[in-house]
């Protein structure tokens, strides 16, 4: 069975602390949400803009999100922490 699994519509969480996504997922729509250390993790200690990092490294995200989906389809949401990178 073919599986079709996509990130998007990121969009930063008021505090900063996260960047919110949407999955999609069979064409079941859920979502997730990255954490600032996540991103800091990616980016190498050099964060700058919340929404760019995401954007720079958004198929490492949607692999670590396709993982997580893998190994549990009813997360919803998806959680990323530094640990998944």
């Amino acid at each position: 069975m073919s599986t079709s699994f996509t990130i998007h519509s990121s969009r930063p969480s008021d505090d900063g602390e996260r960047v919110y996504f949407t999955v999609e997922a069979n064409a079941a729509k859920s979502s997730g949400y990255i954490s600032r250390s996540a991103l800091d993790e990616l980016a190498g200690g050099h964060i700058g803009n919340l929404r760019d990092v995401f954007d720079k490294h958004r198929d490492q995200i949607r692999e670590a999100a396709h993982l997580k989906w893998i190994m549990n389809q009813s997360l919803d949401p998806i959680v990323l922490i530094s640990d998944d990178f």
